[in-house]
């Protein structure tokens, strides 16, 4: 497709809608950031859990300083 992105008034069968006529470029850079994205999403679960299991850690630390003043 060549051309500039644009939006166009096209009708449906019942209504006029808008559509949206976009190049294959920004297919690719769409498809680029969700991929983007989901690494990103991905990556901060991991960092989640992470902190998550430093702070058991730190609670069983914790949990032993306590035993061993008393």
């Amino acid at each position: 497709m060549d051309g500039d992105s644009r939006l166009v008034i096209v009708n449906d069968g019942s209504k006029e809608c808008l559509a949206m006529l976009v190049t294959e470029r920004i297919i690719d850079r769409i498809s680029h950031i969700r991929q983007a994205s989901l690494k990103v999403a991905m990556k901060k679960k991991l960092v989640d859990a992470a902190k998550r299991e430093m702070q058991d850690i730190e609670t069983d630390i914790e949990g032993t300083e306590a035993r061993i003043e008393y």
